[in-house]
């Protein structure tokens, strides 16, 4: 039997992050572009519960979804086509926060793909070995200190739906600030909060470094490092959980809190 514990707050959101550990048969990912290969077994795990209802849920359209995660190697070595590691297994960390028991449908998801063998190119194939759920830190005061995740950086991007261009920046933009600030308050629009609790959120980079990724098939800018956020603490709480800005249902945004207090 598996017991799930899921904290509510009072704004009807559950909290939820869990480590998924896996094993493969040979110690390497066939290409650097790895992020492809963890969103795809998220999806067949979605695929795989409920008759697939989540999966149409989560993905029939391009709704904002509340999720974060990262994938942790042992010792990689990028100097290749692909990725070969120090040992054959991986950790995934696993973050969510919404109002509709995402945490729980997924942990679920997730269990349907335990000792199951899910096929990679060059012969290889990748196997799901066990779940570990996390406590949670509450957070109860307007103003965080976070350090963004290894494996995860963060992705301040202004997309253009004229014609579909995208531009990044970085710590080294003099914009940099005012453009994290207002992905932030983007994301937390489509999160539903109210506008007045929106116009309060400022942000500013602390020590951030600029992170070159490759990601589906095109090298992209992100950052690393630690950040300021203030706004009301349960917009932080929501940010802690659901990872922040762009991309992060592919492996991007997720972010530790270090500290917090009033301001």
């Amino acid at each position: 039997m598996v017991l799930l514990y899921i904290y509510k707050n009072k704004n009807g959101g559950d909290k939820m992050k869990f480590q998924l550990t896996f094993s493969l048969d040979k110690a390497e990912i066939p290409t650097k572009d790895y992020r492809r290969i963890f969103a795809s077994i998220i999806k067949n795990a979605l695929s795989r519960y409920m008759d697939g209802q989540l999966f149409e849920k989560f993905y029939k359209d391009t709704k904002q979804k509340d999720f974060t995660w990262s994938v942790i190697f042992n010792k990689p070595d990028f100097s290749g086509e692909g990725i070969k590691l120090g040992k054959n297994e991986i950790k995934m960390i696993f973050s969510t926060y919404d109002r509709e028991n995402t945490g729980y449908f997924m942990y679920s998801a997730f269990l349907k793909l335990l000792n199951k063998s899910l096929p990679l190119d060059n012969g290889n194939a990748i196997h799901l070995l066990s779940i570990k759920q996390f406590n949670q830190r509450i957070i109860d005061k307007n103003s965080c200190i976070f350090k963004t995740v290894t494996g995860a950086p963060i992705v301040v991007r202004e997309h253009n739906r004229g014609d579909n261009t995208d531009k990044y920046y970085t710590s080294f933009n003099d914009e940099f600030d005012f453009e994290l600030t207002e992905g932030l308050k983007r994301q937390a629009v489509l999160a539903g909060f109210s506008q007045s609790d929106i116009n309060e959120i400022s942000a500013k980079a602390i020590n951030c470094n600029k992170n070159v990724v490759y990601n589906y098939g095109a090298y992209i800018d992100a950052n690393t490092g630690f950040i300021e956020i203030s706004a009301k603490p349960y917009i932080l709480q929501y940010f802690y959980q659901a990872g922040i800005l762009a991309h992060r249902s592919i492996g991007f945004g997720m972010i530790d809190l270090i500290a917090q207090k009033n301001i």
